[in-house]
C-alpha cells in the first residue's frame, strides 16, 4: 500500500481498478485476479495506491488474449516533497516537542488501547473485512477465538504511541508483521526503537525510520 496524499474533510473519491493477471487455481474451480487499486479525490490525484490479490468462487475460462498493462505513474514521495518546499512557513509555526529524538533510542510508550468487539464489528463492516473469525460468535469463542482484523490491530497500536509521536507531518508504512493473534477487549501498549534519524533535509525538519512493537498487556 503506498499513500501518496492526504485525504480533506469534503473530498470525495472514485476508486479505479485495474486488472494486472488471471489465473486459476490447480483445482481448477476458483481463480485468483491481481489488481491495482487506486484511490482519487476529486482533483484527479492518486491518493493511495495500493496490489491487491483475490480468490473468486468461480474460474475462468481459458483465453488468448493478452494486453499491454500500464499503472500511471505517480511520485510516492509527492507529499513529502510538499512539505519540503513550506520548510519556511512550517519552521515559524515552532515545535511543541518535549525532547528530540536519537538513533538508538528506546521509547516505552505509557497509553494502552483496546477494542470491544462491538467496536471491532463496527470498524470491520465499514472496511468490509467480512471473514467469519470477526463476527461469527455462536461458531467461535469472542474471547478466545474472535479475531481482530490486521488493519485494526496497526491502528490501536499507532494510537497507542500517538501521543509520544505526536508531530508527525508525514508517515509511510514500510513494513508490518503480526506475530500473535489479537482478541476483543484485549489491551494493546507499545514501544518504540528509533532506527535513524536525518537532519539534512530542508528548514526544522528531520526525517525519522522508527519500529514500533504492539505488545499485549497481561493482567
Amino acid at each position: 500500500v503506498q499513500y501518496l496524499w492526504p485525504a480533506f474533510a469534503g473530498d470525495t473519491f472514485t476508486k479505479s481498478f485495474q486488472v494486472q493477471s488471471v489465473r486459476n487455481t490447480s483445482d481448477g474451480n476458483h481463480s485468483i485476479i491481481n489488481f491495482t487499486c487506486d484511490l482519487i479525490n476529486q482533483r484527479g490525484r492518486v491518493c493511495m495506491r495500493a496490489d491487491k490479490r483475490m480468490l473468486f468462487e468461480f474460474s475462468v475460462p481459458e483465453s488468448n488474449v493478452s494486453c499491454n498493462i500500464s499503472t500511471p505513474s505517480t511520485d510516492k514521495h509527492l507529499f513529502r516533497d510538499h512539505l519540503f518546499s513550506k520548510a519556511d512557513i512550517l519552521h515559524s509555526l515552532g515545535s511543541q516537542s518535549l525532547a528530540p529524538l536519537c538513533q538508538g533510542q528506546l521509547i516505552f510508550h505509557t497509553m494502552n488501547r483496546s477494542l470491544t468487539f462491538s467496536q471491532s464489528q463496527q470498524l470491520a463492516s465499514l472496511a468490509k473485512l467480512t471473514h467469519e473469525r470477526h463476527f461469527d460468535t455462536r461458531k467461535y469463542d469472542p474471547a478466545t477465538e474472535i479475531l481482530v482484523p490486521g488493519g485494526l490491530v496497526l491502528g490501536i497500536t499507532m494510537s497507542a504511541s500517538s501521543r509520544d509521536l505526536h508531530e508527525i507531518l508525514h508517515e509511510e508504512i514500510l513494513n508490518v508483521s503480526y506475530a500473535n493473534s489479537l482478541h476483543p477487549g484485549n489491551l494493546i501498549g507499545a514501544l518504540s526503537y528509533v532506527q535513524s534519524v536525518d537532519e539534512n533535509i530542508p528548514g526544522d525538519l528531520e526525517s525519522v525510520v522508527v519500529r514500533t512493537i504492539g505488545v499485549k498487556v497481561r493482567e
